[in-house]
């Protein structure tokens, strides 16, 4: 039963983290919605979208299906350890 007990608080974590990661995003994407939040110089990319707004929208959409990805993933991984 340790086992069991184990592995369901891993993946309780998993999730947990998965979560914390998502909420981050997602105030992150708010933020750059807002104006709040820009690109800084050393940041060695470009960034530079055609409609801000669309953008974070379709941002928004990969991070929750990356999530829930990240979230089945874990799940498969829970079900296969306590096997």
């Amino acid at each position: 039963m340790t086992s069991y007990s184990n592995n369901l608080k891993q993946f309780k974590t998993n999730i947990g983290q998965s979560n914390h990661f998502l909420i981050t995003i997602l105030v992150g994407l708010d933020g750059i919605q807002y104006a709040d939040v820009t690109k800084r110089n050393e940041f060695s990319t470009s960034w530079n979208p055609k409609n801000v707004n669309i953008s974070v929208q379709r941002s928004r959409v990969f991070a929750k299906e990356a999530a829930l990805t990240y979230s089945v993933s874990s799940l498969d991984g829970y079900f296969h350890d306590i096997n």
